[in-house]
């Protein structure tokens, strides 16, 4: 639970020093695709480390206290753990590579020697719809399990 916490409170601080701590004449088209990237990343963070933090919880009240979460024999739901880890699981993807989305850009960038990336306003909302996307459709790794 502790990098859970560290993860958390991390992309907590880079979410609120990116918006808090811009410069006013910087506006929102004119923020480099790398610091998209990574508070996109922040983003997905504060949204699916809880997440997983209570599935590890709910296992170990499981195995230690006799609790019953998981355990078919006690009434509980196996497609529960799965649903919850695959909620964490499948935004990580996202979180390892936006970054590198990111990154990618700005080396682009330095070595064309150019101002501005070329499609910079539609690569920061195509990297938002990731984002956004990889949220809310973890559902098709459940088919092979019983969507419930």
């Amino acid at each position: 639970h502790t990098v859970g916490i560290g993860s958390l409170l991390g992309a907590i601080n880079f979410m609120v020093t990116t918006q808090n701590m811009r410069s006013t004449a910087v506006t929102l088209d004119q923020i480099s695709m790398f610091v998209w990237t990574s508070y996109l990343t922040s983003f997905l963070l504060v949204l699916s480390v809880p997440v997983l933090a209570g599935s590890l919880l709910f296992l170990l009240l499981d195995r230690n206290f006799n609790t019953s979460f998981y355990d078919t024999k006690k009434g509980g739901n196996p497609l529960l753990y799965q649903h919850l880890f695959w909620f964490f699981g499948h935004p990580e993807v996202y979180v390892i590579i936006l970054p590198v989305f990111g990154i990618i850009s700005e080396c682009v960038l330095f070595l064309t020697d150019k101002d501005r990336l070329f499609g910079q306003t539609s690569m920061t909302f195509a990297s938002i719809w990731i984002a956004v996307l990889g949220t809310s459709v973890w559902g098709h790794h459940m088919y092979t399990a019983g969507l419930d």
